[in-house]
């Protein structure tokens, strides 16, 4: 390529130390590493410490809709999706002043036509020529394997959503209770500060936390008087039957673990192990209080909603003693301070009869 750059040693081996047994040999290597970068349907790069190509190899033009040529001299702005330019740039720096060092990481291409591709990489600073200081960089197309990783988790969303509806379709009192439960739990997760994987996976949770219901007979999920000890006993198996379900589902974050104690409460006074402190998850403890805040203030068949600022305050009578303190804090603040609503779908059905929530 007439703007290309020798990317391949060009001295002897060793560091040019002595003489090698057979510079013959030594040279045909040279060639064939050559032949076999320039015909790799791997991307193969020389960028410099400013950004910018100063070799690529002609796989290069399938990605970016440039002619190779034409793609040396310009920079990872114009080849790297806006958003990921600065990030890549950044990490090729992490390898200047580190001969051994290899850095990797994932972006998307910015090209001038075609579809936009994901590509992983690997860059070094080795690069031989004397005349550039940059790097090495090696791409591989990974968006195939992106797209089926997206689609699996399509359809494990839609799988959730089956759950949930399940569970809706045999308590219709209180159906959306598990929607109202994920939006409020993302929320406060949010609002503390974790990773967005962490949210995800507590709304996930929170979305299905009662599927364990659907071992339960409806006539007891529907009732509107109150129940007998054996079925309180009973309903307060849903916790341990949902991890049970859940166990067998290829879930990346502790879902089933966060579904199975989001009815244990902080001083061990909760089900179904009664576990206390630090050893309920964190996302179980999130849930804790998304669900008991949207259960008082919702109505149920056997008893009329109570409202926001009363399961408020029963949470805040709870704080650091039941329910996780920073939890409630943030849950209030949401609602109080921002204005976050609970809306409520359920229909009214008063009594005066007290009975699980």
């Amino acid at each position: 390529m007439g703007k290309s750059t020798q990317v391949l040693p060009a001295g002897m081996p060793n560091g040019g130390k002595g003489e090698p047994p057979d510079t013959a040999a030594w040279h045909l290597g040279l060639h064939a590493l050559a032949s076999l970068v320039e015909n790799s349907p791997e991307l193969v790069a020389v960028v410099d410490v400013d950004g910018v190509l100063r070799y690529a190899n002609p796989a290069h033009e399938g990605f970016y809709g440039y002619e190779a040529d034409s793609i040396v001299g310009r920079g990872i702005a114009e080849l790297v999706a806006p958003e990921d330019a600065p990030k890549v740039l950044a990490l090729f720096h992490r390898t200047v002043g580190r001969p051994d060092a290899t850095v990797r990481g994932s972006f998307r291409t910015s090209p001038q036509r075609g579809p936009q591709r994901v590509m992983e990489f690997a860059a070094t600073n080795k690069v031989q020529d004397t005349t550039i200081r940059g790097f090495i960089v090696h791409s591989k197309d990974v968006t195939d394997r992106v797209e089926a990783v997206e689609r699996l988790e399509d359809l494990l969303r839609e799988t959730i959503t089956a759950f949930a509806t399940i569970v809706e379709f045999r308590d219709p009192y209180t159906a959306g209770h598990q929607r109202r439960v994920a939006r409020l739990a993302a929320a406060i997760a949010n609002r503390l500060g974790l990773h967005a994987d962490e949210v995800d996976g507590i709304e996930v949770a929170a979305s299905i936390h009662d599927i364990g219901k659907i071992a339960i007979p409806a006539e007891i999920l529907a009732r509107p008087g109150p129940l007998t000890e054996a079925e309180r006993r009973l309903v307060e198996c849903h916790a341990e039957r949902g991890a049970a379900i859940l166990e067998r589902v290829p879930l990346p974050l502790p879902v089933a673990e966060m579904v199975a104690q989001h009815h244990e409460r902080l001083d061990g006074s909760g089900y179904p192990e009664g576990l206390v402190g630090d050893d309920i998850l964190l996302g179980a403890r999130i849930i804790a209080v998304a669900d008991a805040v949207e259960a008082i203030a919702s109505h149920r068949p056997y008893r009329p909603g109570k409202g926001i600022d009363k399961a408020l305050g029963i949470v805040l009578e709870g704080r650091g003693i039941t329910y996780d303190a920073d939890v409630v804090n943030a849950c209030v603040e949401l609602i109080r301070d921002e204005g976050l609503q609970i809306e409520s779908d359920a229909p009214h059905v008063a009594s005066s009869a007290r009975r699980f929530a």
